[in-house]
């Protein structure tokens, strides 16, 4: 969540220099102390057991009524969907507060080994298939998320899948598509975990303090690269 929080509080270009460039004026920012600021005051509407709560009991939750919102990724939408309910009438979907017209992303990959030359051509198919058009808007329907290619007609999905393909075209042509730096595709793993770890040290109340905080990502990053 502090992604679409520092993106909120600070804008594409912050969220670019501070979570892509790794840029340390910004990462010990002003503006970066605020981002801590407002994770804090999110922090103040979670439930008291809210810490190691699996994102899919998150969103049973938001189904239920137990809860009125969760910052989640669209695939969250497909546990609305398993429970029969209808996006624009049950629930709604939303970008971040703050975060219009840019994205945060993180996508879901097929490894391929190196394997012998004569079962090179059985990837290739793979590969061939999963990119398809069909492919993507078949997939993505059910997940709850959005095709990777920009391409695949919105005919199909629902009003949030509409509403995502819309914002990710939209951002991919602004230049405001970033990659989550929280979920590895920001910066490398060392990076992201360095990050998580000030985070979740501060939600926690173990770093008492946004100055603190700054200070302890600013470290922890640079020990990271």
């Amino acid at each position: 969540m502090f992604d679409s929080v520092v993106l909120s509080t600070g804008g594409p270009e912050f969220y670019k220099k501070a979570f892509n460039d790794l840029d340390e004026e910004s990462l010990k920012s002003d503006t970066m102390k605020k981002s801590f600021d407002n994770l804090a005051k999110l922090v103040t509407y979670v439930d008291p057991n809210f810490s190691g709560r699996d994102w899919n009991l998150a969103t049973a939750m938001v189904i239920k009524g137990d809860a009125l919102v969760q910052v989640m990724g669209d695939w969250a939408k497909g546990e609305f969907h398993a429970a029969k309910k209808t996006p624009g009438t049950d629930f709604l979907c939303y970008r971040f507060p703050g975060t219009d017209g840019s994205v945060i992303y993180n996508s879901d990959m097929f490894g391929m080994f190196n394997v012998p030359d004569d079962r090179k051509a059985a990837q290739a198919a793979l590969a061939t298939a999963t990119l398809s058009k069909s492919f993507q808007s078949a997939f993505n329907v059910v997940k709850g998320s959005v095709p990777a290619r920009t391409d695949v007609p919105d005919t199909d999905f629902d009003a949030c899948g509409k509403k995502g393909i819309a914002d990710l075209k939209a951002a991919n042509e602004g230049g405001t598509l970033f990659g989550s730096l929280a979920q590895g595709y920001g910066a490398p793993p060392a990076v992201a975990n360095a990050y998580k770890d000030v985070v979740s040290k501060f939600v926690h109340g173990q770093i008492k303090t946004s100055d603190e905080a700054v200070t302890e990502l600013v470290k922890a990053i640079d020990d990271a690269k």
